[in-house]
Parts: C-alpha cells; sequence; structure tokens
C-alpha cells in the first residue's frame, strides 16, 4: 500500500468516526439553552434565535 492511498483510508476512518460521534449527540439547541432559542418549528424547517 503506498502512503497516498494509506492518507485516503486514515481521513475516510476519521470520517466515519466524526459522523457517528455528530449522530449520537444532541442538536446544538437543545444541548445549550441559554445561547440557543427555538422560534418556530413545524415539520419542514426550524427557526432558531443564538445570542452569543
Amino acid at each position: 500500500m503506498n502512503f497516498r492511498a494509506f492518507g485516503f483510508s486514515i481521513v475516510g476512518l476519521f470520517a466515519a468516526i466524526s459522523a457517528t460521534a455528530a449522530a449520537d449527540s444532541p442538536p446544538s439547541y437543545q444541548s445549550d439553552p441559554d445561547t440557543y432559542k427555538v422560534i418556530f418549528e413545524d415539520q419542514n424547517f426550524r427557526v432558531i434565535a443564538a445570542t452569543w
């Protein structure tokens, strides 16, 4: 295996791990309610106000 193929394999592994971790974590508007407030929500979209 050459170095380039090894590098692409490592990048793919990290992308898969980060995608799995992101799927398990709650959305930012739920995990930080002091910063994010849901203004409106329906089945098609959600409007969020952020105060930093």
